[in-house]
């Protein structure tokens, strides 16, 4: 018996192949389709307007400063992206 994520899949991936067929847009399962040339290359969690995380394919940076790659790197980027996520609740716009 089919459940309801199963026919969501099935629809998602019907969707993703029309679009390819009908379009020169890359297509990504995370993002959709994308234009060409527009793949996003950072990721920048901002707080306040300040840079509190970025990922990038060079590394991630906390607070602008760049993380080493070390037995802690992981630890400290959870650590950043947890406190933004935290700033970015508590600092939400309920309108």
């Amino acid at each position: 018996m089919k459940t309801q994520h199963d026919y969501w899949q099935e629809d998602h991936d019907q969707t993703m192949e029309e679009m390819k067929k009908h379009s020169n847009w890359q297509v990504d399962p995370l993002y959709g389709a994308i234009p060409p040339g527009t793949l996003p290359m950072n990721i920048t969690c901002l707080a306040g307007g300040e840079e509190m995380l970025r990922v990038s394919p060079e590394g991630f940076w906390v607070r602008g400063v760049k993380v080493e790659q070390d037995d802690t790197e992981a630890a400290t980027v959870y650590n950043a992206f947890k406190a933004w996520m935290s700033w970015a609740q508590l600092n939400r716009d309920y309108k």
